[in-house]
């Protein structure tokens, strides 16, 4: 089972620590601030020691610069009253800011092996959540720490430029005792409002975000980039096991989420680099759960992992507005129950990858049956043999049209809809569209109709003249219902992992269903939402609708952490 390093202690004991501070039998101080202004907060935290209250009294200031914070300490406004303002400065040439794609049509549980992680090491090459510009308060944790902010009010200054994707509040590190509490997230600008970076257990709980139409970002966004002390990109934690109704997740519950614009992401809860969390008993109002899955791919070594694992449940979404799609799973498992949806909501979570109808100049490509990180089809009946090379079904000529998402060819080689679900790429290395592709939803005796969804160029179209190779995949690495895989170690594109596997290749990734049941919109089931002319995804096998996930049992709620700190 995945844990920290024998010497770190572990969520139950935090909680007992910080029972103990509460009744006075741990010796701590209350460090008050003169004033809210960031001189009076900074000092006040720099005279702090761990397990310390540094209170922040009423009052209003603008901050112009990044509060770092590297102590187990709780960090209290005195509620509404406590208005920090943001005048930090951005700088938007750093950072990377993920890109948000298109909101349209996307076995049983296995037993979970023990991790194969070194239990020991420091923390490698951490990309520290909040380390860009116009980040308010950095938090930089370990594990014997615990951390808490509560009782303020982040509210937009000046500053109207959104900054990029580190967080308003940026918390990295490794520690497994992190609480966000009852603050208000006052239209900022930012991409992200709370980031949480690293190997990170937590929650964040009865906050009220305001989102703004325009420069407004994620509520939260959860990334765990150093899982099992891998070096980045959440590798680490796509080699372990979900641990679905477990503590092992950041935690959002009792939050209100307010979209005040049309763009339905905008307030989401999102995630990449092996993320884990738990959306539970929030209300979210004309906004979704949009995630990111391993479909952002960054250039060598560290290519960026999809989210890892995700629990959406006993939450109220509602949509006033225009139509919005209940979300989207792009990668990982997924258990979905008890949602209640009202208003104007178009079908349920969808499943969805990419990869699918998109080709990557870094990362993994694209997944069109030929990237050695996917796992294709190398037989002529469409079956797969490990060590055989992606088979090449057919090849020919575009003579149609420019800028087009069919292919025709001469004579009627073809019976009808004989490719339905394999994939046709752009081979011609002189056309605009080279390395586009897409997958085919039907085609004819001599035509190929290919679904038209991708985001990023090269698109999946031709030109008159040029070619293309037909292939098909049979899994994609890291799509919706897949989960645990090999343990890779180090550079992906050329090193070995500890049993002396050579990289790229597939991961030997195991089935982890998406579940779900009990969801609802306007009194009506909801149900999982996909594309089955793709044939990527079956379900029964890779997802069940209206089935309870076997075995499954929610972690305890309210959090742990929400009752032994309480509430400002």
């Amino acid at each position: 089972m995945s844990e920290y390093p024998r010497y770190s202690l572990q969520l139950a004991g935090l909680v007992a620590i910080v029972i103990m501070t509460a009744c006075g039998q741990v010796e701590a101080n209350l460090i008050k601030a003169k004033g809210v202004s960031f001189g009076d907060v900074s000092s006040a935290v720099a005279s702090a020691h761990e397990g310390d209250t540094v209170l922040v009294p009423a009052g209003s200031a603008s901050w112009t610069s990044t509060l770092t914070v590297a102590k187990g300490i709780t960090l209290q406004g005195s509620g509404s009253d406590t208005v920090v303002l943001d005048d930090v400065p951005r700088n938007q040439s750093r950072g990377q800011q993920p890109k948000v794609g298109q909101q349209a049509g996307s076995r049983k549980r296995q037993a979970q092996p023990e991790s194969l992680f070194i239990k020991a090491g420091p923390l490698k090459a951490q990309r520290n959540a909040g380390g860009g510009s116009g980040v308010i308060i950095r938090i930089k944790l370990t594990p014997r720490q615990s951390f808490r902010l509560t009782g303020f009010t982040f509210r937009y200054g000046s500053v109207v430029t959104a900054q990029n994707q580190h967080g308003a509040i940026g918390i990295s590190g490794r520690c497994p005792s992190v609480r966000v509490d009852n603050c208000h997230f006052d239209q900022l600008y930012v991409t992200t409002n709370i980031f949480f970076d690293g190997w990170l257990y937590g929650v964040v709980d009865h906050c009220i975000f305001d989102i703004r139409p325009r420069g407004g970002g994620a509520s939260v966004r959860v990334y765990h980039t150093n899982w099992g002390d891998q070096p980045s990109g959440g590798w680490g934690s796509w080699a372990d096991p979900p641990y679905f109704g477990s503590e092992k997740f950041i935690f959002v519950e009792d939050n209100v989420i307010n979209n005040l614009g049309p763009a339905p992401e905008r307030g989401n809860i999102d995630g990449q680099h092996g993320g884990r969390f738990v959306i539970r008993h929030n209300t979210f109002n004309n906004c979704n759960i949009f995630y990111h899955g391993s479909d952002n791919g960054t250039a060598a070594p560290f290519y960026n992992r999809g989210t890892r694992a995700v629990e959406i449940y006993n939450n109220a979404f509602i949509s006033s507005g225009q139509r919005v799609p209940a979300g989207q799973d792009r990668s990982g498992p997924l258990i979905w129950h008890d949602n209640t949806y009202t208003g104007n909501y178009g079908g349920g979570m969808m499943l969805a990858s990419y990869r699918q109808s998109e080709y990557e100049t870094k990362g993994f490509f694209g997944g069109d049956g030929t990237s050695p990180w996917d796992y294709n089809a190398t037989e002529p009946d469409g079956t797969h043999v490990d060590g055989h090379s992606p088979y090449t079904y057919a090849t020919g000529t575009h003579t149609g049209g420019n800028d087009s998402t069919t292919i025709t060819v001469t004579g009627t080689p073809w019976k009808t809809n004989q490719w339905a679900g394999y994939t046709a790429t752009n081979t011609n290395p002189r056309s605009r569209y080279y390395h586009g592709f897409n997958w085919i939803a039907s085609n004819t005796s001599n035509t190929l109709i290919l679904n038209d969804a991708a985001v990023n160029p090269p698109h999946g179209k031709f030109d008159a003249g040029d070619t293309f190779a037909i292939h098909k995949v049979l899994i994609i690495i890291d799509q919706p219902g897949r989960g645990k895989g090999d343990l890779i170690v180090g550079n992906p594109s050329g090193s070995t992992n500890l049993n002396g596997t050579n990289w790229p290749k597939w991961p030997n990734q195991v089935i982890e269903p998406c579940y779900s049941w009990n969801n609802t919109l306007n009194g009506q089931n909801l149900d999982f939402k996909y594309n089955e002319a793709n044939k990527l995804l079956k379900e029964n096998v890779d997802f069940y609708n209206n089935t309870p996930m076997p075995g499954y049992k929610p972690y305890i709620y309210p959090h742990p952490l929400t009752v032994a700190s309480g509430n400002p």
